[in-house]
């Protein structure tokens, strides 16, 4: 996402048609890979991000081409049964667009949103909307962070920004009184820290920085070349890679995984980070190896809660056994741990497809 808004502000700068659409209301069946604040930006010669599919970008990018010379608009795309069928969906549903040309966007809006998630803060756009069934177009956007305000917005919504901003809420509609708005939090990209220099470490990088996260590896040999760990934002190198390791700024939003060469600094690195609060901790290692692991975590005092946050063997068991199908392994589990889901595709209802008349 920190990029999306970097080309924003490449192609603002350019002085080139554009329109951005972000999703603020979905219903029915349309596929939840399109939720509130999933952005697209459009150019006459360029598509930037997408909806979450060829089926979906399809048929809801050409309303926004067709949007490049017009004013802000809300705009509701419905997709017929008969139309989801034929873009192999199960359902029809509705998408509810908020389409805005970055020519309505004041100075510094988009190189703040930019700014901000590569300093690993929350921003929040914010733009008023027509309330209830009033037919005024959508206002201004207006970019609203904590100590930071570009545009103008009414004292009641900057208090809902700041506090969706607070509560990491998802982007939504908000709605008070005799306001309406849609604050869309924009959240930075949740670090990834990778303690070794391994073939799956270098697989994990890569697959890592797709799925949203910000990759640091921190250097266990001496000899991690930049070219290998290209997708990786930041290599820490130090004579003590442990050291270093707790030295970082490692939050409740932090995921780290331990996979040093040999194994040598897995241990080390789980006891100094025993009160440290992060999202994911896993060490890598086969079922023999963890179990002594434990052993001697327990034997200094570590407490079941405190072993039992530690992901070992590291990875979701999906037979994996080249590296890079072990890092699949890896970033599986990272996602089920993001968006706090357990069980398997065979817990998913599949409904049975009805044939359209």
């Amino acid at each position: 996402m920190e990029q999306f808004w970097h080309r924003a502000t490449q192609i603002m700068a350019s002085g080139e048609l554009a329109v951005l659409g972000t999703v603020i209301r979905v219903t029915r069946q349309v596929p939840r890979v399109s939720p509130p604040g999933a952005c697209v930006l459009v150019t006459a010669r360029d598509i930037i991000g997408g909806f979450g599919g060829g089926s979906v970008d399809n048929i809801i990018i050409p309303v926004m081409q067709a949007a490049l010379s017009t004013r802000a608009s809300l705009q509701t795309v419905t997709i017929p049964a008969e139309v989801a069928h034929r873009y192999g969906m199960l359902h029809g549903g509705t998408v509810e667009l908020l389409l805005q040309p970055l020519s309505d966007f004041e100075p510094g809006i988009l190189e703040e949103m930019y700014a901000a998630g590569s300093r690993g803060e929350c921003a929040a756009l914010v733009t008023p909307l027509p309330y209830r069934e009033a037919r005024e177009m959508p206002g201004k956007p207006a970019l609203v962070r904590r100590g930071v305000m570009i545009g103008d917005v009414e004292g009641v919504v900057l208090e809902a920004a700041l506090e969706a901003i607070a509560t990491g809420a998802r982007p939504q509609p908000w709605e008070s009184g005799s306001s309406s708005a849609f604050i869309h939090v924009v959240h930075p990209p949740e670090l990834l820290v990778i303690l070794g220099t391994t073939l799956v470490a270098e697989a994990l990088c890569e697959l890592a920085s797709r799925a949203g996260f910000r990759v640091t590896l921190v250097d266990d040999t001496g000899w991690a070349a930049p070219e290998r760990y290209q997708s990786a934002a930041a290599i820490v190198c130090d004579d003590d890679p442990v050291r270093a390791l707790l030295a970082m700024d490692l939050t409740p939003r932090t995921c780290v995984v331990l996979m040093s060469v040999a194994h040598r600094l897995d241990l080390p690195a789980v006891q100094g980070l025993r009160r440290r609060p992060l999202r994911y901790l896993g060490m890598m290692g086969n079922r023999g190896r963890v179990a002594k692991c434990f052993a001697t975590l327990a034997e200094e005092g570590f407490t079941k809660e405190e072993i039992g946050r530690l992901h070992a063997p590291i990875g979701l068991n999906v037979g994996a056994e080249s590296p890079f199908e072990i890092a699949v392994a890896i970033i599986t589990e990272l996602i089920q741990v993001r968006r706090s889901h357990s069980g398997s595709v065979s817990d998913w209802a599949v409904p049975t497809l009805q044939p359209s008349r």
